[in-house]
């Protein structure tokens, strides 16, 4: 009989076990700029389902405040810290998939910190923690982005259904390897904005590939107060066309970029506006510059 007993308890036990779960979260921290959406990944493992769980989204803090519950197949968010109301949402039909991800909308500085998801079912939970932090705010400008980083800012922006309106590298602090990996995502923006960006040969042939995509939204681009030396421009000339607003600033334009200027004009382009403000024009290049205006492929409406 004990021998019976026992072996009851252990199959218990085991079918306990079995029924088990983690919940797992992202291994670094999201990054998200303000005004954007973001995705807080969080599911379980096993991929049981979390439809009958508590899921219990909170922000930690010297208080933890309530950011989103489910519980009882449906949201509960009566006690939801007014701060998110209206801005978050759970996928409910990946519920069933173990996915307990959490979508914040319309970010806003005050949304950086540490959040906590809690599943909880009727005989165990689990919790993982996630940090999110806002891109512009006085604790991000401390912080260099990883080149891992940059690439899961870049595939957030690359995914997402919205086109940006304007997109400033600038913004971001790293490496020379991290804006190789952000540069892509120009192609889901209607201006980007490279003012005073320091374009090293290897950040020029990155550029290049992605303003000749096919799939791109570009429209403006803004290369103002940056050195354009020797061939730079000439590299970038075939994805220039494509634009309708360049803008060239104060960018000390040699002989050769003057000539890729006019090359551009003279051949099929798209270029409505172009600013060459503040560069010293001798009378030589102005002619070169005369020679592309006169040109029928010239669709030119603002020059500067």
């Amino acid at each position: 009989m004990f021998f019976f007993v026992t072996l009851l308890i252990l199959t218990d036990f085991m079918k306990a076990a079995s029924e088990s779960f983690k919940v797992i979260g992202p291994a670094a921290h999201l990054n998200v700029e303000k005004g954007e959406d973001v995705v807080l990944p969080c599911s379980l493992r096993p991929n049981i389902s979390a439809e009958d769980m508590r899921v219990e989204w909170s922000k930690l803090g010297e208080r933890s405040l309530i950011v989103h519950l489910y519980q009882g197949r449906a949201d509960r968010n009566g006690e939801q810290f007014e701060d998110y109301r209206g801005r978050t949402s759970l996928f409910k039909e990946e519920l069933k998939n173990g996915n307990t991800s959490l979508k914040l909308s319309a970010v806003q500085p005050s949304d950086e910190g540490l959040y906590n998801c809690l599943i909880e079912s009727s005989s165990e939970y689990d919790d993982v923690n996630i940090e999110v932090q806002v891109i512009g705010s006085p604790l991000h400008r401390k912080r260099e982005l990883s080149p891992v980083q940059c690439s899961a800012i870049a595939y957030m922006r690359l995914n997402s259904e919205t086109v940006r309106n304007e997109w400033d590298l600038k913004k971001y602090k790293t490496s020379e390897a991290g804006y190789r990996r952000l540069i892509p995502a120009i192609t889901n923006c209607r201006k980007a904005q490279l003012a005073g960006f320091n374009l090293t040969k290897g950040l020029i042939t990155i550029l290049r590939k992605h303003l000749q995509s096919e799939n791109t939204s570009l429209k403006e681009l803004d290369l103002s107060y940056t050195n354009l030396q020797g061939s730079m421009l000439k590299e970038l000339s075939d994805g220039l066309k494509r634009l309708e607003t360049l803008r060239l600033m104060r960018c000390k334009l040699s002989n050769e970029s003057v000539d890729t200027v006019q090359s551009i004009l003279q051949s099929e382009n798209s270029l409505k506006n172009l600013d060459l403000s503040n560069n010293e024009f001798q009378d030589s290049r102005m002619e070169t510059l005369c020679a592309g205006l006169r040109s029928p492929h010239c669709k030119l409406e603002t020059l500067k």
